[in-house]
This record gives C-alpha cells, sequence and structure tokens, in this order.
C-alpha cells in the first residue's frame, strides 16, 4: 500500500498527463491508474484521491481565470478613464480657441465623434418596429418539474444521471 504522500504525487502526474491529453485516458494512463488504485489499498479511497487532486486543480484554474478577467476589466475601465481625460484636454484646447489636435513623439490625437442610440424609456413605450423579436427558449425548470410528476413532453425526456457523493 502506498503512503497517502505517493498517492497524492501519483495523482498529481495522473493529472498532468491528462491535462497533456486533452482528457483522453491513453492505455500507459490506465494502467498507471489501474496500479495507483490498487496500490492505494482502497480502491474508492484512491478514486477519490485524484478527483480531489482534480477539483482542486480546477479551482486554482478558475480562481486565476477569474483573477485574469478582474485584471482584464480593471485595466479597460482604467484606459477608458485615461481616453475621457484625453478627450477633455482636447475640448479644453477647443474652448480656449486653440487647434483641439495634440502631437508629440508619441504620436498625434484629435476627437473622434460617434453616434449611438440609448435606451431611456421601457419596453412598453418604444414603438414595435425598434424592437427586436428573440428565439423562444426551452424552460428546461419548469419541464423538469412537469417530468418528475410523470408528465410526457413531446421533444423532452427526463435524463438520470449517477454520479458518486463524496463527504
Amino acid at each position: 500500500m502506498s503512503s497517502s504522500y505517493e498517492l497524492v504525487m501519483e495523482a498529481g502526474k495522473l493529472m498532468i498527463e491528462l491535462e497533456e491529453s486533452g482528457g483522453v485516458l491513453s492505455e500507459e494512463a490506465e494502467a498507471r491508474l489501474d496500479s495507483f488504485i490498487k496500490g492505494s489499498g482502497d480502491k474508492l479511497g484512491g478514486i477519490r484521491a485524484v478527483i480531489d487532486r482534480f477539483k482542486a486543480e480546477a479551482q486554482l484554474h478558475k480562481d486565476i481565470k477569474d483573477r485574469h478577467a478582474k485584471k482584464q476589466s480593471s485595466l479597460t475601465k482604467a484606459a477608458d478613464r485615461l481616453g475621457k481625460l484625453a478627450v477633455s484636454l482636447l475640448q479644453a484646447r477647443e474652448e480656449m480657441g486653440e487647434d483641439p489636435v495634440a502631437e508629440g513623439d508619441w504620436g498625434k490625437v484629435s476627437i473622434r465623434t460617434s453616434q449611438s442610440a440609448d435606451v431611456t424609456g421601457t419596453l412598453e413605450e418604444i414603438p414595435v418596429k425598434y424592437l427586436v423579436e428573440q428565439l423562444p427558449k426551452v424552460d428546461k425548470k419548469q419541464a423538469l418539474a412537469d417530468l418528475k410528476t410523470g408528465e410526457s413532453i413531446p421533444g423532452i425526456q427526463l435524463v438520470i444521471k449517477h454520479s458518486p457523493n463524496w463527504r
């Protein structure tokens, strides 16, 4: 029977191999997984060790992705704020009777004007010709509730999945 440290290390190696193969277990990886599970002395305990390691790694990547998304958002907002500052400086130049164009070693800047429609009212106030029709979508929550009561719904079926409930 392997030690906890050996089990964690082997789980890490299996995880890396799975990641590199795009989630597909090679015959060699399957053999290593079987050996790992047998070596754990407790097959379900071995499986759980691998699952826990995979879930921890998945959570780590989710956390990294979330941090990157927040960083990307804050950088975009900062660039937008600086862009507004640049426009206000150019507008101040224009108000003082100067040309609203600036130039330097960094390049040239001027004010670009664009237009967009901003919705300020409710959908009921807006004429129908300006509304976009949406395709209907299935209310899966309601369908599930009805299927559970035994109702038959054409085009929708109840799918029962089984998964381990680790505690």
